[in-house]
């Protein structure tokens, strides 16, 4: 079982699958196994048991799948870049940027001086307003806005299954990514050449601006259409008839 990322409708509902059915191995980041190596950046947490609850507190979805898989004896593996899960490759997070997205994240305490600012607070909260008003209205054009950390934190892997280039990605933003496409040929995935493509986080406005991603048939990710040796269209990348579904938003 792999956890792509902490956030609730990611996670949450994989709790009775690890509770109730045979799983082999848990494969999942748990951001306070590093506690240890990050509480030199959180001065107002005393201890490293202190900032292990803390974090434990602020992503308790997957909190409770830990404590599931150790109730059940059951492995918990790091899917980081370059680890194997059956014939998937991860390729992305590593762990260096894994790390720089905890510091990064909202959940976690407050950053020593330097490393979230005295008016980080405030702006959070402005953007979050800001967001909910322009959603409110309908705004349907993609953002130049990143999307979350904790979406960022995505695994993304790639697989070749009989004959086919297979991606999976999470929620994963632009950030993920990019980080992917640059390691992909590290581990012999050459783009383009994807053929089954997950658009990430429920193909939301967030993610991706067109120049980003290619649609359709033969289907790739962040930067990677434009490494084809062929211009690309958005028309000659969509199947000739395109099912249409009535949406009430």
């Amino acid at each position: 079982m792999v956890v792509t990322h902490p956030d609730q409708d990611h996670a949450e509902g994989l709790a009775p699958i690890l509770e109730y059915y045979p799983v082999g191995t848990l494969w999942m980041l748990r951001p306070w196994i590093y506690a240890d190596q990050l509480i030199q950046h959180f001065p107002r947490m005393q201890s490293v048991a202190t900032l292990q609850q803390r974090l434990r507190d602020d992503y308790p979805y997957i909190a409770e799948l830990e404590k599931i898989a150790q109730k059940r004896g059951i492995n918990i593996q790091e899917p980081f870049q370059g680890r194997k899960i059956g014939a998937f490759t991860v390729l992305t997070p590593s762990p260096a940027r894994y790390g720089r997205l905890i510091l990064r994240s909202d959940r976690t305490p407050q950053l020593a001086p330097g490393l979230g600012g005295a008016l980080a607070g405030l702006v959070q909260p402005i953007k979050a307003m800001a967001r909910m008003v322009r959603d409110g209205w309908g705004s349907e054009r993609f953002s130049s806005e990143d999307t979350s950390v904790e979406n960022e934190m995505s695994v993304v892997q790639w697989a070749n299954i009989a004959g086919d280039n297979i991606v999976l990605t999470g929620d994963a933003g632009r950030e993920g990514m990019t980080e992917a496409a640059d390691h992909a040929p590290y581990e012999g995935l050459f783009l383009p050449g994807v053929q089954q493509f997950q658009v990430p986080h429920h193909g939301g406005r967030r993610i991706y601006r067109l120049r980003y991603v290619i649609v359709g048939s033969v289907s790739a990710c962040v930067r990677w259409s434009q490494r084809a040796a062929r211009p690309f269209t958005l028309s000659s990348a969509l199947p000739r008839k395109i099912p249409t579904i009535p949406v009430t938003r």
